[in-house]
């Protein structure tokens, strides 16, 4: 079912307003049954469709299997150099996904909240690929995931609030429904 926003053209201006459609996007992002948005601005509208379903593991493994250019597409390279390009070439994504669903990130949003990690073999796999590019300088710029160290992190209360819009990132000490897959260095 469709829902439809129509707000103010001085929306920025009204923070109420603003909110209002900030939670209603949010709360429906989070919700088991999402349904698609529509946002009128002036004689169009900005349509959000549901997130799609969480790959599994395997699937991820998969997806990271294909072949990419890992250059920046012609369009826009006839346009100058793209300055992003030199951190991500060699970087290898092992994870998407976050249960924090801080209010500044969308990653949540974007990519579920139930973080999904590839395979070790998986990630030696592109790590020999990476290697074997012309441009290799002798190290891998980033290896993790937007999410940075969640690599392997399980989050159960997702789970058991399944329709909930809770905020686990506002919590300072480590949740007992939180299992990290890696050793923690650091201290909480």
């Amino acid at each position: 079912m469709l829902k439809i926003f129509h707000l103010l053209k001085n929306a920025k201006k009204i923070k109420v307003i603003f909110f209002e459609a900030f939670s209603a996007f949010y709360k429906n992002a989070c919700s088991q049954n999402e349904r698609v948005l529509a946002q009128k601005h002036a004689d169009r509208y900005l349509i959000h469709n549901p997130k799609q379903d969480t790959l599994s593991s395997q699937e991820l493994d998969e997806v990271s299997d294909i072949d990419y250019a890992r250059e920046v597409h012609p369009y826009y390279a006839k346009m100058g150099k793209v300055k992003a390009q030199e951190t991500i070439k060699c970087s290898i994504a092992t994870h998407r996904g976050c249960f924090g669903g801080c209010n500044f990130c969308s990653i949540a949003v974007h990519q579920g909240k139930e973080v999904v990690s590839r395979s070790g073999e998986s990630t030696l796999k592109e790590a020999k690929k990476v290697t074997q590019l012309k441009d290799f300088k002798g190290y891998i710029t980033a290896l993790g995931g937007t999410t940075a160290n969640m690599f392997e992190a399980k989050c159960c209360i997702n789970k058991m609030l399944a329709n909930a819009t809770l905020n686990a990132a506002c919590f300072r000490k480590l949740a007992k429904t939180l299992y990290l897959g890696m050793k923690l260095k650091s201290k909480f």
